[in-house]
């Protein structure tokens, strides 16, 4: 049974959480004991972390957020708690945070919910001016909706106010997405599932109340090397201040798992030595009582196993010199590294209490 963390919301990008998993990796999930060892995913839920978590995809609500403490809405920027493993952040502004307090984090991103459309795969292609509008929960009642609704009716557009206040009722919530052109929102994920949706999607600010600002913003836009001009403007102006996304980037973040291990040698120096191998080798190999003097990296220890994907192996595969590289190397786990690294391949810490199958077309973590 896989451990999650979940927040009691009925706000969509927290309530979907447990739903989501279970439709994606096809395992009953269920939200557990924070003394076990656990997953900790959607949202800006980062502070919950503690030394059990493994984070995958999650990220801080703000630039002062703190790192562990159970206090989700803490800003006073202290490190208090460290995590299990990080497989992946929701952007480079979180990663950032990590590696300010010298934790490491791969540079993995991606928010889980980028995945939406796998389990609920329903697209539309409306050409009529109908702009949806979907407030974050704190702005459902601001007079900014209401007047940007006004400004957008007096020009001709139907305007739907789309309450994101869902629960796990996904559907409704989509289905209303998919009837639009448009989507504007002060939500994360109202834009997620805007720009997942391929619709028109657009950031406005209805209010001071959402907190962090947009700095959670500015870590999912970083993910896509997304660069937005953020206008505040409830005129009809508004509709040209359109996010610009990279669909080919979206569909490659989350696919940096070609390389997984469950313990990480870091490696500082270019070049390493090692005499490891003496006492293990016959008189007859290339490496008896010759000492390994070479390149390195941050590699996956082989005593404790490694994962690697097709992708992986057929790199290593066609990089390989049969005639040569015994003479190269004697660490099989280093020649993984050093091969995968020249493709920018770099090594992922997954726990030990993790396995994995193939189910359907996912790869799931048991």
């Amino acid at each position: 049974m896989l451990n999650f963390i979940f927040i009691k919301s009925t706000n969509f990008g927290d309530a979907i959480n447990q739903t989501f998993w279970e439709k994606i990796i096809n395992i009953n999930i269920e939200e557990c004991n924070r003394n076990k060892i656990h997953f900790i995913t959607t949202g800006s839920i980062m502070s919950l972390i503690n030394k059990n978590s493994i984070v995958l995809g999650t990220g801080f609500i703000s630039e002062n957020n703190d790192i562990g403490g159970d206090n989700m809405f803490s800003n006073t920027n202290q490190l208090i708690n460290k995590p299990y493993s990080i497989l992946a952040v929701r952007g480079p502004l979180s990663r950032q945070k990590f590696i300010d307090n010298n934790i490491y984090c791969p540079e993995i991103y991606g928010d889980p919910l980028i995945l939406f459309s796998c389990i609920y795969n329903k697209f539309t292609n409306i050409e009529d001016n109908i702009v949806g509008i979907i407030p974050h929960y704190i702005d459902i009642d601001s007079d900014k909706v209401q007047l940007l609704k006004k400004n957008l009716e007096n020009n001709n557009y139907k305007v739907n106010i789309i309450n994101i206040d869902t629960g796990n009722e996904y559907e409704n919530f989509i289905n209303q997405i998919n009837q639009c052109k448009y989507i504007i929102s002060s939500s994360l994920h109202g834009i997620i599932m805007g720009l997942i949706y391929k619709k028109q999607t657009i950031y406005l600010e209805f209010s001071k109340k959402v907190i962090g600002d947009k700095f959670k913003f500015n870590d999912f836009f970083g993910s896509l090397n997304i660069d937005y001009n953020y206008n505040i403007d409830y005129s009809i102006n508004i509709l040209n201040n359109v996010i610009n996304i990279d669909y080919s980037r979206l569909n490659k973040l989350g696919k940096n798992t070609d390389y997984l291990g469950q313990q990480i040698n870091f490696q500082q120096k270019r070049t390493y030595k090692s005499t490891y191998h003496f006492g293990k080798c016959p008189k007859t190999s290339f490496w008896y009582q010759r000492e390994y003097n070479g390149y390195a990296t941050h590699w996956c220890d082989g005593g404790c196993g490694y994962i690697l994907s097709k992708r992986a192996m057929d790199i290593i595969r066609n990089r390989i010199h049969i005639d040569t590289i015994h003479k190269t190397h004697i660490f099989e786990d280093l020649m993984v590294a050093l091969l995968l690294r020249k493709e920018r391949i770099v090594p992922t810490k997954i726990p030990y209490i993790v396995k994995t199958h193939v189910q359907s077309n996912y790869t799931s973590f048991i």
